[in-house]
């Protein structure tokens, strides 16, 4: 068996940070689930993982955003306000490890060779990761808000794209944007082949746009719900859905077809 090369790349700080987003930063995904929501504690603005997810995270060429961190930890309690105040500002969608909560996806994450790239060396641990690259962001540019803001200008680049797990959040994001329109992309995030779809047709064109777009990944929802709620009869391809006012039109990206027109059209 191959073993993939996992690279971690320790974010030193720079003389310099930047005052705004360089395009060229690896993209991450904001988190939906939050649309609108009141953010008033640490709970409210992390998503619990599991090491098969960081794994899948890791190999993505999509960025994503993971804190390894425990109850107890001095420097975890005294970071928890900056990162309030990121998600906040930002929306940033943040998967997270709780030591104390997830024992045993922490163990497993600790035999595996991501662990090996993730050169963890205590709580809190914040990664960029993506594209088999592990960005470790030291402690040292997490010393405030503004620090952590700074921070994450440097090494992310916001998209405009909610991913949501939770149906009642989409459909109110759905509902503010039927005025303007609103295109939302079905996507099993699981599926390699699915990726490789979307990868070609379909990412680049969402993460260049300026207008909001939904993410509905199926593989966090049950399949059955998911076609019941977009009147759809199947999930073998990515699937893209243009709504406004009470128009909707369903797409489906082949792997075989030029796909261009639809988003060409909606975005």
């Amino acid at each position: 068996m191959t073993k993939k090369k996992i690279l971690l790349i320790n974010l030193l700080p720079l003389l310099i940070s930047s005052c705004g987003q360089n395009t060229n930063n690896v993209h991450i995904l904001r988190n939906g689930d939050i649309y609108k929501k009141d953010i008033t504690s640490f709970d409210d603005v992390l998503v619990e993982t599991t090491y098969e997810e960081i794994s899948s995270l890791i190999e993505n060429e999509e960025g994503s955003l993971l804190l390894i961190h425990q109850n107890e930890c001095h420097y975890c309690i005294e970071k928890q306000p900056y990162f309030v105040d990121l998600v906040k500002n930002t929306s940033s969608l943040i998967y997270s490890i709780n030591i104390d909560k997830s024992l045993d996806e922490f163990d497993k994450l600790m035999k595996s060779e991501i662990f090996d790239a993730l050169a963890f060396q205590g709580t809190p641990s914040f990664y960029v990761l993506g594209s088999n690259i592990a960005k470790r962001i030291p402690n040292s540019r997490i010393g405030g808000s503004i620090m952590l803001q700074n921070a994450m200008n440097d090494y992310v680049y916001y998209s405009n794209i909610y991913a949501f797990t939770n149906i009642e959040k989409y459909h109110e994001m759905l509902n503010d944007s039927l005025s303007e329109g609103l295109v939302t992309i079905l996507m099993d995030r699981s599926n390699i082949e699915l990726m490789r779809t979307y990868k070609t047709f379909i990412k680049e064109k969402i993460y260049n746009t300026n207008k909001a777009v939904a993410l509905i990944d199926i593989n966090k929802f049950d399949k059955e719900t998911i076609k019941k709620e977009f009147n759809i009869d199947s999930l073998t391809l990515p699937t893209g859905i243009y709504s406004k006012n009470k128009t909707r039109i369903t797409y489906e990206f082949s792997p075989t077809k030029d796909n261009s027109e639809f988003l060409s059209n909606y975005l």
